[in-house]
This record gives C-alpha cells, structure tokens and sequence, in this order.
C-alpha cells in the first residue's frame, strides 16, 4: 500500500517512516494518506503542535475540513514537551474530540509501529483486523459438579461422571450420603461421607 506524506512534515518524521518508502507530496488534507485513493487520512501533530493548533483555531478547522470531506481520518499524536498545565489542556481537549467530534484519536509513542500496524489492517480487511482470541468454554451445571467432585481424593473423573448422571445435583448426593446409600455406583460411601459431615462405612 502506498503511504502518502505530506511535503510539510518534518524532516525527523520522515526519517521515522523510512522504511515504508513515503511518497512525499502536498496533501489537501492530513498529513499521511494511505493509498493514492484514500483509504484512510491521518492528521499527525506533536503534542506541542497540538497545543499550539488550539490556541491558533487550526486544530477546529482541520477536523472540520475532514469531517465534510466525508473521508476516513484519524489524529495521530507524537511525543514532545509540553508544560504540566498544557498536559491538563491537552487530556481534556482529546477527550472533547472523541466524545463530542466522534474524532478517532491514536495516541503514539512509536509512529512507524503504528503506521506498519495501520497499513496491515488497511490490508487485511476488515474481517480480520482483530487478532483470533479462543473463547474459555463455559461448564454447564453438570460439568461443574463433575469438576467438584473430581476435587475429592479418591474419586477419580470417571466416577465422578457416573455420580453426577445419577444423583445430579450435590444435595441430591449429599441426601443419598446421609440415608447411608450402602453402595453408590461402587464407590467407597465413607469419601461420600465426608461431603455431608457423615461419617459412612460400607
């Protein structure tokens, strides 16, 4: 995919994104633009430029140049020095964006990971843009109660199996254990025994 950089942007920046082999031309809007049809446009600012954007009124009309342009876009901000007020400024202003502009924000700390990661989504589609993640299976009633009985010594899983077909439920179990059932599926009723505070000999 090609990328796109604006001929604006610092020298520093596109050093960072060497490797991707940018075209670097003037862009009507944004600072990186992937794809010369453009899938996706990025407006990349340091923080300081952010803050500067702000007080200068650039920032408002950079986004709403974009928004009306009906393009996929998103701000992608870098690292720089800003005081600790302009830090308050700047947390509650990309909170402004997001909430209120519905604008995307990428907050960076490593803009050629970040760019490489973009143009592997932009590629994949969008069925495969979240890695695969293996649901837990979740046990049902029955599968529990295998489970908590395979926690008692001496009942290994396969009989814990056979009780809970029988009895199913633990306080059906625990009544068999407590009416001395004197032989429950071949078991030992003295382990069953210790689960109702019963003590059972067979």
């Amino acid at each position: 995919m090609k990328l796109l950089v604006d001929d604006r942007e610092s020298l520093n920046t596109l050093n960072q994104l060497h490797e991707f082999s940018p075209i670097v031309t003037r862009l009507q809007l944004g600072d990186f633009q992937f794809g010369e049809t453009p899938q996706l446009i990025l407006e990349h600012k340091t923080l300081p430029d952010y803050i500067a954007s702000m007080r200068d009124g650039r920032l408002y009309s950079q986004i709403e140049a974009m928004q009306e342009s009906g393009l996929n876009f998103m701000l992608i901000i870098t690292h720089g020095d800003i005081s600790p007020d302009d830090k308050k400024i700047f947390r509650t202003s990309i909170a402004n964006r997001q909430i209120f502009d519905k604008v995307r924000v990428i907050l960076s700390d490593n803009l050629a990971e970040d760019i490489r990661t973009i143009i592997h989504c932009l590629e994949s589609g969008p069925s495969h843009h979240d890695p695969v993640i293996k649901k837990k299976k979740i046990l049902g009633q029955r599968e529990c109660f295998i489970a908590q009985l395979a926690c008692i010594p001496g009942i290994a899983t396969k009989t814990a199996t056979k009780l809970a077909d029988k009895y199913g439920t633990i306080a059906a179990l625990i009544r068999a254990c407590e009416t001395g059932d004197p032989k429950i599926i071949r078991i030992r009723t003295w382990i069953l025994g210790e689960i109702s505070g019963n003590k059972i000999e067979t």
